[in-house]
């Protein structure tokens, strides 16, 4: 029988490839107001206060660079009840209020820059719905005038892309 032996001295090590990846959380979102003691009428604008923070993709950013290449993708909407239960609900039956293309003022139609990402998780952000005129009407955005009395929810959605999205809805 003949084996190969290697010499003294050397030798290999067999070992696991560990990459070390950056740990990346979900967006954090909720709707502070309205509550359930906000009560009035809204006319032809309303203050909707949100936090709205994920701290590996900014809101519509589209540079694809960081950590965690891509966007984060954000919207508000309205329904007439808090019985919506996943995001695929949402955006299918709930009526889109702004999204994450309102933070860019460089695109065309041009956003207002009043959708923005809070700097932490407990930042209140604060959104006026009111008219965003035709240009961003044409591309979905709901001016409070054209909303039919009554009372609604509002919705706030997140997606980073990276793991799975997340809502919130309002208390009343």
């Amino acid at each position: 029988m003949n084996t190969k032996m290697a010499p003294m001295g050397s030798y290999f090590w067999i070992g696991a490839n560990v990459s070390i990846v950056a740990a990346n959380s979900a967006p954090v979102v909720k709707i502070f107001d309205p509550n359930d003691s906000t009560s009035g009428f809204a006319n032809d604008k309303f203050e909707i206060k949100y936090a709205l923070f994920d701290d590996g993709q900014d809101l519509g950013d589209r540079s694809g660079t960081g950590p965690f290449p891509g966007d984060l993708n954000a919207e508000l909407y309205y329904y007439p009840d808090n019985g919506l239960k996943s995001v695929l609900d949402i955006r299918t039956f709930a009526t889109m209020i702004v999204d994450e293309r309102d933070a860019d003022k460089s695109t065309t139609p041009a956003g207002t820059g009043d959708f923005t990402e809070g700097t932490g998780s407990s930042n209140v952000q604060i959104y006026t719905w009111d008219d965003p005129g035709q240009p961003l009407q044409a591309i979905g955005y709901a001016p409070i005038t054209k909303a039919l009395d009554g009372e609604f929810y509002i919705y706030i959605v997140a997606d980073d892309r990276v793991n799975p999205a997340v809502f919130d809805v309002s208390s009343g």
